[in-house]
């Protein structure tokens, strides 16, 4: 029997819980790494993961006020789509989300490469936007961060010299 995995996040100053169908892979490792030492687990700041949909997601660890880790059978598995080419960042206290539309793959691994890797590799991770102009994110703001799954597995392939084609929904290229 195959199953359904979802993270259900109730984060501050969010009027709704924010949930999110994922491997269980990622499901197991956002378990694990919530697990850990109250010091482990704060100096990550942003736990990240890939979802079924084609998103890759940062969360900010400071702004959790509980995780739910469900599972539900299902007949068959989720079929892994590709959402849209744009970045959306939630700060510590703004009500809307940042839109960013990125064309600059490369940016755009390199930055989630930075969030997986905590505050101690870098403060201010950017993305160079459609355009060519570089934003910076200070990570102890960031709430959420959703962005193409298949736009940062290509970047990460590009950062690692990997001229390997393009594998729908294949994510296993990926650090985190």
């Amino acid at each position: 029997m195959a199953y359904q995995y979802l993270l259900n996040f109730l984060i501050r100053e969010q009027t709704s819980t924010v949930e999110f169908e994922v491997r269980e892979s990622h499901w197991l490792r956002v378990q694990d790494l919530m697990g850990h030492e109250p010091s482990f687990y704060c100096s990550r700041r942003l736990i990240t993961f890939d979802t079924v949909d084609g998103l890759a997601v940062a969360v900010g660890c400071d702004y959790v006020q509980l995780v739910r880790f469900l599972y539900n059978p299902v007949q068959f598995p989720s079929d892994q789509k590709h959402s849209e080419d744009n970045v959306q960042v939630w700060l510590r206290g703004r009500e809307d989300s940042i839109e960013i539309r990125i064309d600059d793959a490369e940016s755009l691994a390199a930055f989630f490469v930075a969030l997986d890797a905590g505050v101690e590799f870098e403060q201010f991770p950017g993305l160079v936007d459609e355009d060519g102009e570089l934003t910076r994110f200070n990570c102890d703001d960031l709430v959420l961060v959703t962005a193409p799954l298949h736009k940062v597995s290509e970047g990460h392939r590009e950062m690692f010299g990997d001229g390997q084609a393009d594998h729908e929904g294949d994510s296993s290229d990926i650090p985190f």
